[in-house]
């Protein structure tokens, strides 16, 4: 059975949410959704999917700003890591400001474990340093991970902000370098995708 991908840059920050689904069931997993849940919702139904959770890769404000609305629409579980929980419930570590956003997951994830959908899986890969419960996302049997904040096209994510590290960051991206192929395609949080093997002279100079 195939899987389905869909990605949009939304909000202000213009920050990719994806939809990953298995074409036969139409089972859907919801990946950062930080605004404008009409134009995920309108993908949902035109497409006939069935939203069955919510992950968010970090709890910056601008990929979690639509997840309570689409958790309420959807009746679906909110995922997030352990390690994210104080973030997600705190507006100022979250830097939502005015739109004060506090957020508890339904689960808290964890290194390696495996959230299905459908015949296909994600799975958790704990990548702190942008912060300490940033994930990224492996899709099983497939060349693909999302990456969140934690790797783009052409940078890694900022460790200034709140349980920020930049050791730890660089251990992430040393075990990226170890542990990820070449022909895995990254799906960042912001810009356009690319492949591990364009990125990894990049990565190698932030270590």
């Amino acid at each position: 059975m195939t899987y389905g991908l869909w990605q949009r840059a939304l909000g202000s920050h213009q920050t990719n949410a994806y939809l990953v689904y298995d074409e036969e069931t139409k089972e859907a997993l919801i990946l950062d959704p930080g605004d404008e849940k009409k134009k995920i919702m309108k993908v949902v139904h035109e497409k006939g999917l069935k939203p069955i959770g919510i992950i968010l890769t970090h709890g910056h404000w601008d990929h979690i700003g639509a997840a309570a609305a689409l958790r309420k629409q959807y009746d679906c579980p909110l995922m997030a890591h352990r390690a994210e929980a104080k973030l997600l419930v705190t507006p100022f570590y979250n830097h939502s400001g005015e739109r004060d956003l506090r957020l508890t997951a339904d689960v808290g994830l964890e290194d390696g474990q495996r959230i299905p959908f459908g015949s296909h899986a994600l799975q958790v890969l704990h990548t702190p340093g942008h912060t300490a419960g940033s994930i990224c996302l492996r899709l099983e049997n497939a060349p693909v991970v999302f990456t969140g904040d934690t790797i783009f096209s052409d940078d890694v994510g900022r460790t200034d902000l709140y349980s920020g590290s930049d050791a730890q960051m660089k251990a992430s991206i040393r075990k990226a370098l170890k542990e990820w192929a070449d022909d895995w395609m990254l799906y960042p949080g912001h810009d356009a995708p690319a492949m591990m093997a364009d990125v990894r002279a990049g990565l190698e100079r932030h270590l």
